[in-house]
């Protein structure tokens, strides 16, 4: 949830759904506190598996 809130911030602050909105959702300092929030989210969504290279 945390990082799709962020997400929605940043594409209503850039007015942009391009590569820039990325670009600053990674930066260190956005990324650390997404990270922070989400670690104190109840719900835990882990990550979705990879598909296994042959």
């Amino acid at each position: 949830m945390v990082f799709k809130r962020e997400l929605f911030e940043v594409i209503a602050q850039l007015r942009s759904v391009g590569r820039e909105v990325f670009e600053e959702l990674l930066k260190p300092n956005r990324l650390s506190r997404i990270k922070e929030l989400a670690a104190k989210e109840e719900e835990y969504l882990p990550p979705p598996a990879l598909p296994e290279e042959k």
